[in-house]
């Protein structure tokens, strides 16, 4: 976790919490938990038994700091006096200081809101224009209903970032963490390139077995899921044997 895996107008925005806090701390403190954890490709790290594991810790590090948490507690309205005075539908709540952390406006089914930004704007704090970010991708005029469901390594690149992960195929289009990944760069308009097969030169792979009397479809199954290598030669070529 570095300053550069964070999007923001202000590059060192960040710096400061992730040098107070860095991932090295947070391992640390599950370890103290005695939480058994191992690590996947990309240094991701999960727990081996249950993730709640993780949120009965965050929990009990709140008690033994004395943070008080109310559920089901709705914001209406914050006023700043000599203190600030946040209103709830349990009562008013007051204090020095006032940290807003309130998610943004993609998942409101999970409690998201435009809370955060109505706040700011009624202290006159500078809002940058929100957009999409780790979205999945909606194919406009052409889908793979055949496919979804099929994950495969590839790169994917929007402008000049690349990422290599898995991506997923979709009902309606692409998701995965790649996708998920270059999300956050890409702009109407503009396109995004995929890399099927990042570890074989296609170009090469097809000339050096242009004599096969494979199909295509079998042919890219060598390189490609089967089924998505299928229905890919199907859709695109009509599974024209390669001569």
């Amino acid at each position: 976790t570095r300053p550069e895996n964070f999007i923001s107008h202000n590059p060192h925005f960040c710096k400061s919490a992730l040098s107070r806090y860095t991932p090295q701390d947070f391992v640390r403190l599950v370890k103290q938990h005695n939480i058994a954890y191992y690590e996947k490709k990309l240094g991701q790290l999960l727990c081996r038994d249950s993730s709640r594991q993780i949120v009965d810790m965050l929990l009990a590090e709140c008690r033994s700091a004395r943070v008080e948490i109310k559920t089901a507690c709705t914001v209406t309205s914050v006023e700043k006096k000599d203190n600030f005075h946040v209103k709830t539908n349990q009562g008013t709540i007051e204090g020095k200081n006032l940290v807003v952390a309130c998610g943004g406006l993609s998942f409101a089914k999970i409690g998201a809101s435009d809370l955060g930004y109505r706040i700011a704007r009624q202290f006159k704090i500078k809002i940058v224009e929100t957009r999409p970010s780790l979205v999945a991708l909606v194919l406009e005029g052409k889908s793979y209903p055949k496919l979804a469901g099929v994950s495969l390594d590839a790169i994917v690149t929007a402008g000049k970032q690349s990422f290599r992960e898995n991506i997923l195929i979709t009902h309606r289009g692409m998701s995965g963490p790649a996708i998920l990944q270059v999300s956050n760069y890409w702009r109407p308009g503009t396109p995004v390139s995929i890399h099927l097969s990042p570890e074989t030169e296609v170009d090469k792979f097809l000339s050096e077995n242009r004599s096969s009397r494979k199909n295509l479809g079998n042919l890219l199954g060598e390189l490609l899921p089967q089924r998505f290598a299928d229905e890919f030669a199907i859709r695109e070529f009509r599974n024209k044997p390669l001569y």
